[in-house]
């Protein structure tokens, strides 16, 4: 992490990223006198908060996303955790996506798909696959509204998944016609 980023700026950001988990769960608690919180729209609002305060203060979004998602998947096991023995399962489905995106973080320049070996993949690869978990886990609730078959969760999940894979495929620079080459001779044709 470059050191150039003020530290004033930096706790604020995070200051007012916390406050605004903890009015929606302050909210949710005093609408429906429970604490569930929907994981993946935090998920959206936390990265859409940063990404906001990256652009004002001219920071590096990529390399924040590579240090906040691993220490939100931390967050979430502690969470998790916190709130008893019915979600372990998803305590254990953090940390093991935690895993898996401590993996790709030490080894993204070694591989050879990533042709761009810029950063952000750790950071996109844990939401994609935080949200492959999401989307699985939720098949066992039955608490939830349901949608075409799916629950709000899980379609969070898949908002999540397809723009984390889009946003990934991008920032390899790879080409689509050279991958899919059976489309490229139909396009060229």
């Amino acid at each position: 992490m470059r050191l150039d980023f003020e530290e004033e700026r930096i706790f604020g950001g995070t200051i007012g990223l916390v406050g605004l988990i903890g009015l929606i769960g302050l909210i949710e608690f005093l609408v429906i006198k429970t604490i569930k919180f929907e994981m993946g729209a935090l998920w959206i609002l936390g990265l859409g908060f940063w990404w906001w305060l990256c652009l004002k203060n001219k920071w590096d979004y990529w390399e924040w996303l590579d240090l906040l998602v691993p220490t939100g998947l931390l967050f979430g096991v502690g969470i998790n955790l916190s709130i008893g023995t019915s979600r372990f399962v998803y305590a254990a489905g953090y940390f093991l996506v935690w895993i898996i995106n401590r993996i790709i973080a030490k080894n993204y320049r070694k591989m050879k798909w990533y042709l761009s070996g810029r950063i952000g993949i750790s950071g996109l690869a844990g939401i994609l696959f935080w949200s492959l978990f999401q989307m699985v886990v939720e098949i066992w609730n039955s608490n939830g509204i349901y949608w075409v078959g799916l629950t709000i969760e899980q379609w969070v999940s898949v908002l999540l998944f397809t723009v984390s894979i889009t946003v990934l495929y991008i920032r390899s620079e790879r080409k689509i016609l050279k991958d899919l080459p059976f489309f490229g001779k139909a396009i060229r044709k």
